[in-house]
């Protein structure tokens, strides 16, 4: 394979690689209480920006974050705010 060509294909895979990496990424999931209750109103923030959620009346929450490595920051009225890595999941219950 010609050199030139090989270089253009890996440059390519690179940059499919990068992007898929990095795009936005939608996650849902539901926050319940201690005892299973669902949260109505908890908020579930991007770490380090202003883009929120709250959860609706059956706990549930759908947020789209910046990236597959983002972290959520959950908190609800008289409990401990928990940080909750992405980790490129789409489905996080709390």
């Amino acid at each position: 394979m010609d050199r030139k060509i090989f270089q253009m294909l890996l440059f390519g895979m690179c940059l499919l690689f990068s992007s898929s990496m990095y795009a936005q990424v939608k996650v849902s999931g539901v926050v319940k209480g201690s005892s299973g209750e669902a949260l109505p109103g908890a908020t579930i923030v991007v770490k380090g920006t202003t883009n929120g959620v709250v959860t609706n009346a059956d706990g549930q929450y759908n947020i789209t974050v910046p990236n597959a490595q983002s972290t959520l920051v959950v908190s609800f009225i008289g409990m401990e705010s928990q940080q909750i890595a992405v980790n490129g999941k789409s489905s996080i219950n709390v």
